[in-house]
């Protein structure tokens, strides 16, 4: 539980009761610079997701001197919906696979990394050796 809030620095409407929800702004090292939001009603809400920060960024009432705050709502283009049709399609799907590369690591905070596994095994074979070694002597 907080001790003593951050100063307001704008106001928005509280996604649980619609209420008016004051805006606060993190300034611990690992959440420094997130918005919070706290209803008298819903209690504090410090989530971190990106889409939960850029909802507070474009629904803020910011105060004087936070007005950098305010994203502005960026318009999503969304294509139309295709119905399925009992026949073939008239066109071939010549959409590129998404290939993102995949990370070297697991995301901070988790203690275990991708290399784990392969230190495992040759802990066992390491291991295996040994014991095989020592029984034929």
């Amino acid at each position: 539980m907080a001790v003593q809030n951050r100063p307001v620095v704008g106001y928005i409407k509280c996604d649980g009761c619609g209420e008016r929800a004051t805006v606060h702004q993190a300034q611990r090292a690992s959440k420094k610079g997130l918005l919070y939001t706290r209803c008298d009603n819903c209690g504090c809400d410090q989530r971190t997701g990106k889409a939960v920060q850029n909802r507070i960024q474009q629904q803020i009432e910011p105060r004087p001197g936070f007005e950098g705050l305010k994203i502005a709502v960026e318009e999503l283009v969304k294509e139309p919906k295709q119905t399925a049709t009992a026949g073939p399609a008239t066109e071939p799907d010549t959409t590129e696979p998404n290939t993102k590369p995949i990370p070297d690591t697991v995301p901070k905070g988790n203690k275990t990394t991708l290399k784990t596994p392969v230190f495992a095994g040759l802990l066992a074979v390491g291991i295996t050796l040994i014991t095989l070694g020592a029984t034929i002597k």
